[in-house]
């Protein structure tokens, strides 16, 4: 009886621990990085980055470099260089793209309280499945300053079990069953 427990803890462990974690979302792949202004139809700097260690565009964009861009694997962290207002626009600021169909579809991006920039608004933040939009219109940024996203492409905290995970832990919870009724 002792040993028909130990199976049934076994596969129940063996089906919970099958469950898959929160994939990786940013790292190892290449993003493109945009700089819209004056509308998200006009490209003023843009390039394809791949996402690693540090900061994937240190001073962004060209001929302006106002800010850098870290990209972590489920983060976006801006850092502005300069104390400057910016121009008061339709849109004016950062597309982060998934052109080559690479990530997880966007479903969660918020704007952490860690961040320390005032005045980003939550309008001037939207995203789709493969485009997250960061619209810095009217906002007087100050060097040193962050604005921290957190990026999610799952709803839960964890992935849904495949059918084979749900069948093994049906089977550890028949075989406790059975082990219970055989100890009355």
């Amino acid at each position: 009886m002792l040993r028909h427990l130990r199976l049934a803890l076994v596969v129940t462990l063996l089906a919970l621990s099958a469950v898959p974690a929160s994939a990786a979302l940013f790292s190892g792949q290449n993003v493109r990085v945009d700089y819209l202004v004056p509308d998200i139809s006009t490209s003023f700097a843009g390039q394809l980055v791949l996402v690693g260690v540090g900061a994937e565009l240190p001073l962004f964009p060209t001929n302006a470099e106002f800010l850098s861009l870290d990209i972590s694997d489920h983060q976006l962290l801006i850092t502005f260089s300069v104390d400057t207002p910016v121009n008061l626009e339709t849109f004016n600021g950062l597309r982060i793209s998934d052109t080559q169909a690479v990530l997880a579809d966007f479903t969660s991006v918020s704007l952490n309280a860690a961040s320390t920039q005032t005045g980003f608004l939550g309008g001037a933040l939207t995203f789709d499945a493969d485009n997250i939009y960061i619209n810095l219109a009217g906002l007087n940024v100050v060097a040193g300053r962050t604005l921290l996203f957190d990026v999610n492409p799952l709803s839960g905290p964890t992935g849904v079990p495949e059918p084979t995970t749900l069948v093994m832990v049906g089977l550890g919870v028949a075989a406790i069953y059975r082990w219970r009724q055989r100890a009355s």
